[in-house]
């Protein structure tokens, strides 16, 4: 499987998802989080993968929802598109790993903040570098967690 946001591996019984924007901190826009989606539905269907393992490029998990476009594109919407958008990109992403029959590790090789963050705990399992930094930021623009971060 080819994508353009992440890299998808499996390695004998461990399937990795690496996220792949290096030069946008591996930021969480719709392509990533769709292709994301793909990989775990295609996973859920497979009895021979045993555990996932997610990180990302270099020394970066993630930093969080794609601001550019939250703030240029999706703020612009009626709230029935933001929803929509909302539920089914990031929050099926989130869900997706919980429903995993099988162990989901986070792991977390530098900075993890915000909806990166909330998906992260989303996993099973953290596992971070010594240079890993982590953190719900929600509060620095006035709103709750997203992802489940509260409930987790």
């Amino acid at each position: 499987m080819k994508f353009s946001n992440i890299v998808f591996e499996e390695i004998d019984k461990v399937a990795r998802i690496i996220f792949n924007r290096l030069d946008v901190r591996n930021a969480l826009n719709l392509e990533l989080l769709g292709e994301m989606i793909q990989v775990v539905e295609y996973l859920s269907k497979n009895d021979k993968i045993r555990a996932l393992i997610i990180t990302g490029t270099a020394d970066v998990f993630s930093g969080g929802a794609d601001v550019d476009y939250l703030e240029n594109d999706l703020c612009k919407q009626p709230t029935t598109e933001i929803y929509k958008v909302l539920t089914e990109y990031y929050g099926k992403a989130a869900l997706s790993l919980r429903k995993l029959p099988f162990p989901v590790i986070a792991a977390i090789n530098g900075p993890a903040v915000g909806a990166a963050f909330d998906l992260s705990l989303n996993c099973d399992f953290r596992v971070a570098a010594r240079s890993a930094t982590m953190g719900s930021i929600w509060v620095r623009i006035s709103t709750i967690p997203a992802l489940g971060g509260m409930f987790l």
